[in-house]
């Protein structure tokens, strides 16, 4: 009785402490503008590593389309020396034909004696030289094939990777489209370019970021190196080529050619890497301030170094 009397006490007290249930959040409301902008940071750093893996790729590509070229220049001296060499031992098996003939007719005619060593000696020697050529055919067949077997392994891997950057075109331009519906409802619009940027240094780094600063305000475009657009390796590229330095057009792959720096060392014109997997790279000119292509929809402008997560820092080599 008395256990009772108790749970129902509690039972009571626990419905007034209890205020009215929580507001439930509307699953069909409009996401408000934070939420927007917040979606679209994140489809815009989802839409950049895609675009740098793509980069990566076009890299591969050309440079398969190279070796294959390659191959096809090797190829036309091993065929021209093929044909000299069959010619070679036709001759070398005619000449042994009438040596062999001439021996045969010395023994019959004269039972041995000096010429016939001499005839078979020169048969010997001919022998020796006919084999020699025809290993040296055998040879150059076999690397000929073996050219032959590497230039098609080649073609297969371009035509997958041809494949590959297809389907990852798709993907890129699908999150463009959706990319840019998300601005306009989230009426977030490009910020306008910082018009005081710091003075570029003198030398090669001045060079890269004089190139950068003559790139301000022109719109970001996937896979874009110049002139008209850039992506963010794709600037950081251009800006370094003007200076004389080749850089790959991949921000991943252009971490791996600097010189790791701390973030007190930076300098103007060192790279700046961003996010864990690096997807985004910059070029920074000082006092703090970094210029790059930023994403979709936005144009090239300078921004605080720390405007995203930084992975890293990185001077070019042979840049100073």
């Amino acid at each position: 009785m008395l256990s009772s009397i108790i749970t129902r006490a509690l039972v009571v007290v626990a419905l007034i402490g209890v205020g009215p249930a929580p507001a439930q959040a509307d699953p069909d409301a409009p996401p408000s503008a934070q939420e927007l902008r917040q979606r679209l940071a994140a489809a815009a750093h989802e839409l950049e590593v895609v675009i740098e893996e793509h980069n990566a790729l076009r890299d591969d590509l050309a440079g398969t389309e190279r070796r294959r070229r390659e191959i096809g220049a090797e190829k036309a001296p091993i065929e021209f020396a093929m044909v000299q060499r069959q010619e070679r031992i036709g001759e070398l098996a005619a000449a042994a034909y009438r040596s062999s003939g001439n021996a045969r007719a010395l023994m019959v005619a004269a039972g041995g004696g000096s010429d016939m060593v001499e005839r078979l000696l020169t048969l010997d020697v001919l022998a020796r030289d006919q084999h020699r050529r025809l290993d040296d055919l055998a040879a150059s067949q076999a690397r000929y094939s073996e050219m032959e077997r590497e230039a098609g392994a080649l073609a297969e891997k371009q035509r997958d990777q041809q494949v590959e950057l297809a389907l990852r075109k798709k993907e890129i331009e699908q999150e463009i489209d959706r990319l840019h519906r998300m601005r306009l409802a989230s009426g977030d619009r490009a910020r306008p370019v910082d018009l005081a940027p710091p003075p570029p240094p003198s030398g090669l780094a001045g060079d890269a970021i004089s190139f950068a600063y003559e790139q301000l305000g022109k719109p970001y475009s996937w896979g874009a190196d110049g002139p008209g657009s850039y992506d963010c390796s794709g600037l950081t590229m251009a800006a370094w080529h003007r200076a004389g330095t080749r850089l790959p057009h991949n921000a991943a792959r252009q971490w791996r050619t600097v010189r790791r720096i701390s973030r007190d060392d930076l300098r103007p014109g060192d790279l700046v890497f961003y996010y864990g997997r690096i997807s985004h790279v910059a070029l920074y000119v000082g006092d703090g301030k970094m210029i790059h292509a930023p994403s979709f929809g936005e144009n090239v402008r300078i921004d605080a170094v720390g405007y995203q997560p930084v992975h890293g820092y990185g001077r070019v080599v042979g840049g100073r």
